[in-house]
């Protein structure tokens, strides 16, 4: 529903509180008068919790412009948002910060687990396998994707998205508290890592906490895909880009490695996928690598990223929603087409195959080439 539309609605509310809070505030309410006293405008305080203009959204904006403006009045802060939108803001900010110590202590890992990560390549019977270990990390920052699994059916489509961002799982429970305590006291044990100050932000804001997805390899007959296990059958496709502000570990971190937990890494230092993973996936990579293709493996490598709006052309590449879940309008089809991202609508693997015909074309690696490069005692293994 367009803005228009729901200031129609709220201007026709017969919610008594509504009512009583427009009369209240009147004098804030105006663009000019907002701009002048620095406030937040409805637009803005929608935009920025990435949620759909409608009519309770409309009365705790007015509840939090209340208390805003109540709060000014008796603070030397001036402050300009409200608290959600503060909130939202700042759990932004706390990803931002645990993207940036994780990568600190990426690297400070980074000799070390190379020196592991090729002793274990030597170990699976390769020669030249420091070349190989340089060409796998290539592969997984180059020919991976960020894909995220869900199912449409839950996601009241025919009212119009709610929010548009991916909530996490604390912002939006689909599960019991048994599994929000063990999903909480996980994230904490992977985190171990952080500064007390980040790791106390970190928990106390919802907002900041992951959102999970999957980091895919590719090469040109597996295109990016739905995740298995019952997480639905409709997916979205990330752009390179968001791979920067993203987390990742070797396997689902809800599992222990090893009765520790999963070591998180960040794209510019993967080394200890390299280490953690099970040799069926390092095989894969290694295959990816030198000859361009691989044998599917069981599992995935997880990855961890911020919320984002999932209608934003320069981090969103593709979305598809299965038939089965949910059937699109047209009208909806066209609106997200025009803004520059991909859709599909169907019951079958229209995606996947008209990816797969794409990539046959563009082999990223010429196979012949690095066998007759690399010297593999072994050969490649599948």
């Amino acid at each position: 529903m367009s803005t228009t539309r729901i200031m129609e609605t709220i201007s026709g509310s017969t919610d008594i509180e509504t009512k009583q809070l427009v009369s209240e505030l009147s004098e804030y309410l105006s663009p000019e008068k907002q701009e002048q006293l620095h406030l937040p405008s409805y637009d803005n305080y929608a935009f920025d919790l990435r949620k759909s203009p409608n009519e309770a959204l409309y009365l705790n904006y007015l509840r939090e412009l209340k208390q805003l403006i109540m709060e000014r009045e008796t603070s030397i802060l001036e402050l300009n948002v409200t608290a959600s939108q503060n909130k939202m803001i700042m759990g932004r900010k706390i990803w931002s910060d645990i993207v940036s110590e994780t990568d600190l202590i990426s690297y400070s890992k980074k000799h070390a687990n190379k020196k592991q990560g090729i002793n274990r390549i030597k170990d699976l019977g390769y020669n030249d396998a420091e070349q190989i270990y340089e060409k796998c990390l290539d592969c997984l920052q180059n020919n991976t994707t960020i894909v995220i699994t869900f199912l449409a059916c839950y996601m009241h489509l025919e009212s119009g998205l709610k929010d548009f961002q991916r909530l996490n799982i604390f912002e939006c429970s689909t599960k019991g508290d048994d599994y929000l305590k063990n999903r909480h006291q996980t994230e904490i044990d992977f985190f171990h890592y952080l500064s007390e100050d980040l790791k106390k932000s970190f928990v106390n804001n919802i907002h900041a906490r992951p959102r999970y997805g999957t980091l895919q390899l590719l090469d040109p007959d597996h295109p990016p895909s739905r995740a298995q296990g019952g997480y639905g059958r409709s997916f979205i496709v990330l752009k390179e880009c968001a791979k920067f502000s993203s987390l990742f570990a070797a396997s689902d971190t809800l599992s222990l490695n090893h009765g520790r937990p999963w070591t998180m890494c960040t794209l510019q230092h993967l080394e200890s996928l390299l280490l953690e993973c099970n040799d069926k996936k390092l095989q894969a990579i290694i295959a990816r690598a030198i000859t361009g293709s691989f044998s599917k493996f069981d599992g995935y490598f997880e990855a961890q990223m911020p919320g984002f709006n999932l209608l934003n052309p320069d981090i969103v590449s593709h979305i598809h929603v299965d038939k089965y879940e949910y059937e699109l309008p047209q009208e909806s089809i066209d609106e997200i087409k025009k803004i520059g991202i991909g859709i599909t609508n169907d019951y079958g693997d229209i995606y996947e195959n008209e990816w797969k015909k794409n990539h046959r074309v563009i082999q990223s690696c010429d196979k012949e080439n690095f066998q007759n490069n690399l010297s593999n005692k072994q050969g490649i293994h599948h």
